[in-house]
């Protein structure tokens, strides 16, 4: 018996798309990337944030890495982990109570007085629960995205990550260096 291909029909007969322009207009393919874009830049921001913080308290660089980068490494953990299932489960709702269970720890990250200790167990709720997110963002693009143009989907998501990495620790340095917290030389 041949298999269901899980990609809907509106999608399998869409002329693919033949540049990043033309996948933008793709509706759906918009929203998802437009929300990427602003996690990818909130997760940088907060991650310089962090790692500001905790080099002001502590003077550690092995701190300050692992509270700039930590949440890498525990979404590792949690691909090893979690992402079957975003196989199992509806993307959508995936998406939506982990970008709410990701503002929730970025803004707990805001207290004041928080100690180093629960600052760091936030960071890697969020981080080992990021490779989830992934996985259901990735399931659900190959279903609004025609087959042809999943490859160029992917690209530009990937080049997408890589600037707004930049553009989000070059905000956060002006940020910084504005708020006083970073005195320029």
């Amino acid at each position: 018996m041949p298999s269901t291909p899980s990609v809907p029909p509106r999608a399998r007969t869409a002329a693919p798309p033949s540049g990043y322009r033309s996948l933008l207009a793709v509706a759906e393919f918009r929203g998802l990337y437009v929300s990427f874009v602003l996690t990818v830049a909130a997760s940088t921001l907060s991650g310089f944030a962090l790692g500001t913080l905790v080099q002001q308290q502590t003077r550690s660089p092995f701190l300050t890495a692992l509270s700039m980068y930590g949440a890498t490494f525990t979404t590792v953990l949690g691909a090893l982990t979690l992402l079957s299932v975003a196989d199992s489960r509806q993307p959508r709702r995936i998406l939506v109570t982990l970008q709410a269970l990701t503002l929730l720890t970025e803004a707990s990250q805001a207290v004041p007085e928080l100690p180093l200790p629960v600052r760091f167990v936030l960071l890697l709720v969020t981080g080992f629960f990021q490779s989830l997110s992934t996985g259901a963002r990735l399931g659900l693009l190959a279903e609004v995205v025609p087959a042809p143009a999943y490859a160029l989907d992917r690209s530009l998501m990937n080049i997408t990550s890589g600037g707004m990495s930049i553009l989000g620790f070059a905000l956060a340095a002006v940020l910084l260096q504005r708020s006083g917290g970073f005195p320029c030389r």
